[in-house]
């Protein structure tokens, strides 16, 4: 390691004080995510089966592109089915299933307003997952396709 040149495959020239950093970075955010308590001065923190049973659902539910579709767009607010139906260019009874498994899942909940239903996101360690995952919520685009109330609206105001 001559002359300031840096090997970074050679992992085994890094003080170890920054390879232990990393592991606790590493391991509060997973503890952070998953809610769980992390032990900062080691980075092998103690993992009850339950949480991991936990993690597992929730990765199962995250691991389809619709419903982590529609949870990315309930982040950003309250949205209806003809909103996400839109956002997801899929039929409303497509949607509606994956809503249907997000609600079991205690994921997001519903409220009628006359003949729509809006969903919103609360489960706030979900939220904390898929901004992990995806980074931050963008802004919410009202879809020329769908319309509800509120695209309507915006659309009338263009």
């Amino acid at each position: 390691m001559g002359g300031g040149v840096f090997n970074s495959d050679d992992r085994s020239s890094l003080p170890l004080i920054v390879v232990n950093l990393t592991e606790i970075i590493i391991c509060g955010t997973i503890c952070n995510v998953l809610n769980i308590q992390c032990n900062e001065s080691s980075p092998r923190c103690v993992i009850s089966e339950n949480a991991y049973f936990e993690a597992a659902k929730l990765f199962q539910i995250l691991s389809h592109h619709a419903r982590l579709c529609i949870l990315d767009e309930l982040r950003k607010g309250e949205a209806c089915v003809c909103h996400l139906q839109a956002a997801l260019n899929r039929p409303q009874a497509y949607v509606s299933q994956q809503l249907r498994v997000l609600r079991e899942a205690d994921l997001v909940m519903d409220r009628r307003d006359g003949l729509l239903v809006y969903y919103r996101l609360v489960d706030r360690q979900t939220e904390r997952v898929i901004e992990e995952i995806l980074g931050p919520p963008g802004e919410v685009e009202h879809i020329a396709a769908c319309r509800c109330p509120q695209c309507e609206l915006e659309a009338g105001g263009r």
